[in-house]
């Protein structure tokens, strides 16, 4: 996942690591469990109902045993761990800046 109205490297950097998909992180167009990982890195903190259905995402797209690490520009993870804990992730942490959650 990456912001690309603030991104931090240029889409074409991006496009290397393999397809860019382009959605609204609360409604992924991207079918249920298929990503090994999501990283999220400065994504726009939006408190409450987008913040949770931005983690219900993450885990629906996720497989099994996918894992999410995602970080807000203003919190870093730590203002994200409840939100993945209600989505449903296991073994919640927050490493360095990012909430990280494995889907069970």
């Amino acid at each position: 996942m990456n912001s690309l109205v603030a991104r931090l490297r240029r889409t074409h950097e991006i496009r290397k690591a393999g397809p860019l998909v382009q959605g609204d992180f609360t409604r992924l167009p991207i079918r249920s469990g298929v990503v090994d990982e999501i990283i999220g890195n400065r994504l726009p903190f939006l408190h409450g109902e987008v913040a949770r259905r931005m983690c219900e995402e993450a885990l629906r797209v996720l497989r099994r045993g996918g894992m999410a690490k995602l970080e807000a520009s203003t919190g870093g993870g730590a203002v994200l761990v409840e939100y993945l804990l209600a989505a449903g992730f296991r073994d919640v942490r927050v490493e360095v800046n990012h909430a990280v959650g494995v889907k069970p």
